[in-house]
């Protein structure tokens, strides 16, 4: 399991590499932990210009991200996106149903 945000478009792409790399002998899981604060912003209408620059900035970044996660799972790097609250949770359930799944 590796646990990353994946917002950064330089790291986000080594990690891709790096995934792939791992995949050839592990059954990698990405758990990817959603920016709240930077969705909510992407959600919001723009009430002047520099708000505008900023939504559009946030749903930039979240478009990246999103299409990130899409590459992983393309090359069948299993994925997992969750927000922080759920983290722990979502994580050991998933972790349970490989387990029960006998994928690992």
């Amino acid at each position: 399991m590796v646990f990353t945000d994946l917002l950064d478009g330089v790291v986000s792409k080594d990690y891709l590499d790096a995934a792939a790399l791992l995949k050839r002998f592990h059954l990698p899981l990405t758990l990817a932990v959603a920016d709240v604060p930077l969705q909510d912003l992407a959600a919001k209408k723009p009430q002047d210009q520099d708000q505008l620059y900023d939504i559009l900035v946030a749903r930039d970044l979240l478009f990246g991200r999103a299409e990130m996660l899409r590459n992983l799972e393309r090359q069948g790097i299993m994925v997992l996106d969750t927000v922080p609250e759920r983290l722990t949770i979502d994580a050991v359930n998933r972790y349970l149903g490989l387990k029960t799944g006998m994928q690992m």
